[in-house]
């Protein structure tokens, strides 16, 4: 499924046939360095691969074909199409530096469910450049029917990033958490930048009995945001967010010690972040809220289940 996206205008998209998950990995190809992926066996091959031996290195990976996981995750309402047990799990990649270039192609049927407590969800649970000049990369890449559950740390792609650049990526889908919950990334710190890229689907959030502080940073493309300068250009979130505190249609809330610029944005709910803590400084060039859309109707672990 090849796509292209175009700011404030539909995304184009082609439809290629996909190749349904065996339930066996296979070892991706290292090709001049990079690591072809180019079916759901080489993606789960990788996966393992990473969590395995190369979680410390710098990887440089390329999506060669569409993908499919799992075929009709979600109903029309972004709920969970059956059971768990139904599909395939995705096993998170743990940690991922380096750059993932999906190459405008798309991975469908994503289903993450993590409910260890205080555990962090998405396709990659942590992505982490070096610094501001040797960032991760994830780029050309588009999330479809995908379901994320977790708790702290949730993002329909990444759970935690320092130091990464979102370029042209997109999320489809489901994602549900308790603090720090994102349609693209649940908790983005120090210096992250998320370009040309879009989220629609459900922001979800649920809290576990007794927790009195759960249900809250709840985002369309980041939950918290937080530390040092940070960018969000060309973006848009049509997603549904559901939470109790601090929750924003681009991002739930903009920590301390914070610069933030948000350029030609915009979110379909009542506002473009929920709260900013002290020492933040936000800028918004040509971004605005086009709706008053707002939910709270947050739910215990045991009700989403």
């Amino acid at each position: 499924m090849k796509f292209s996206l175009a700011f404030l205008s539909s995304v184009l998209f082609v439809i290629n046939s996909f190749a349904a998950y065996s339930g066996t990995p296979q070892m991706p190809k290292l090709v001049d360095g990079c690591y072809e992926i180019g079916s759901a066996e080489e993606l789960y091959g990788f996966a393992q691969l990473s969590n395995d031996s190369l979680a410390n290195e710098s990887l440089c990976v390329k999506i060669v074909n569409d993908i499919e996981l799992n075929s009709n995750v979600l109903t029309a309402d972004f709920a969970l199409n059956g059971k768990e047990s139904d599909f395939a799990l995705w096993t998170p990649i743990s940690n991922f530096k380096g750059t993932l270039d999906g190459q405008n192609h798309v991975i469908s049927g994503l289903v993450v469910v993590v409910k260890d407590a205080h555990a962090s969800a998405g396709f990659i649970n942590t992505v982490f450049g070096e610094s501001e000049e040797q960032r991760a990369v994830i780029k050309n890449l588009g999330f479809v029917d995908s379901y994320v559950y977790g708790d702290m740390y949730v993002g329909g792609i990444v759970g935690h990033a320092r130091h990464l650049t979102l370029d042209h990526v997109f999320h489809e889908g489901y994602v549900n958490g308790t603090t720090a919950v994102g349609g693209l990334i649940g908790l983005a710190s120090q210096n992250n930048y998320i370009l040309n890229s879009y989220n629609k689907g459900f922001v979800d959030s649920h809290y576990e009995t007794g927790d009195l502080y759960a249900s809250r940073f709840i985002g369309g493309l980041a939950g918290y945001i937080h530390t040092e300068k940070n960018l969000i250009r060309n973006c848009f979130s049509t997603a549904k967010i559901n939470g109790v505190n601090y929750t924003g249609g681009l991002t739930g809330i903009v920590g301390k010690q914070t610069e933030l610029s948000v350029e030609n944005s915009f979110t379909t709910q009542d506002k473009l972040y929920g709260y900013e803590e002290g020492s933040t400084k936000v800028t918004l060039l040509n971004s605005f809220s086009l709706g008053n859309e707002s939910s709270q109707n947050v739910k215990t672990s045991e009700e989403v289940a």
